[in-house]
Order: structure tokens, then sequence, then C-alpha cells
């Protein structure tokens, strides 16, 4: 009987992401224009109905990160009511696993300049000449390190407490 691979994932924001697909926007663009021009051409609700339909699609449509430590492989990929799409990479060379607290600006109001501050935790994978790969974003550090900690046993990696000054090293 085979053993089944270790697989992370974690949903990433689908909302100004730069990794989805321009297929998928043009497709949802698509869509709402045929049930406009359905529902202008015979005047029937049933164009109506699948413009309201088209904001559901925000729901079922998420995009993921997927990492294979057992095959050192990861895709960044769009999710589709379940099924998974992206092409497979080969994950490169990672140096040691960050947490850190990533500062996040959220304006109230875009004519006056006022906005909120807000904190997430970031784990991220380092690579290269400081390059990162995140794969998880919240609100809760202890989460944060305990997904550190499953990429720091799996890949046999140091995990970089940056959450507080100054920073640590977590012993493996």
């Amino acid at each position: 009987m085979s053993e089944k691979r270790k697989i992370y994932l974690f949903y990433l924001s689908f909302r100004g992401n730069k990794n989805v697909p321009s297929w998928l926007v043009y497709t949802f663009v698509g869509f709402m224009a045929v049930s406009f021009l359905i529902s202008w051409i015979f005047e029937t609700a049933v164009g109506f109905a699948m413009m309201g339909c088209y904001p559901l699609l925000f729901f079922i449509v998420k995009q993921s990160i997927e990492i294979d430590t057992d095959n050192k492989l990861y895709r960044y990929g769009v999710d589709l009511a379940g099924f998974s799409f992206g092409k497979w990479q080969k994950l490169p060379e990672i140096q040691y696993v960050s947490v850190f607290n990533a500062q996040y600006r959220s304006y109230i109001d875009g004519d006056s300049g006022d906005y909120d501050i807000n904190y997430r935790t970031e784990v991220n994978l380092v690579h290269g000449k400081n390059r990162k790969m995140t794969v998880w974003v919240g609100m809760s550090t202890k989460h944060a390190f305990n997904t550190a900690n499953y990429f720091a046993e799996n890949l046999d990696l140091s995990v970089l407490d940056a959450t507080k000054r100054p920073f640590v090293w977590l012993a493996k």
C-alpha cells in the first residue's frame, strides 16, 4: 500500500493578489457581460439571476499555495469548488523559516488619508538572497509558530522568531 504524501495547503487572499491567473478574471468578466446581454436582449429575469450569481463565484474560488514536503515541490493554485489547478514546481533551496509581525494599513476614507494600522503574523520560507515565500498569514501567533515548526521539522530548517526584538533563532 502506498504512503500518502504530506502536502501543506494554505488559502491566500483572492483579492489583490498578483498570482491570480488572468484567464480567471477574464472568465468572470465574460460571465458578467453574457449575463447582462441575455437580460437586455430577452428582457428576462434569467440574465439578472445570472448576474446575481456572479458574486458567489468569489466565495467558491480561492487562491492557494500547496507544498509537498516529501518531494520538495510547491504550486500556487486556484481552487474552484474544491478542485485545484496549478503547475507543480521545484521548491527552491530554503535557508530558514521566518515568523514575524507585519504591519498593514487599512485606509478608512480615501479623501482624508485616515487609516488604521493592523498587525498580522506571517510565516515565510526564506530562500536565495532574502527572497521569501509566504506560507501563512493570520492573527494567531500560536498558529504561526505551529506552521513554522511543521516546516522546520519536515524540511530540516531553523526557525527565526522575528516577532520581537532582538530576533531569536529557535532550537530545532
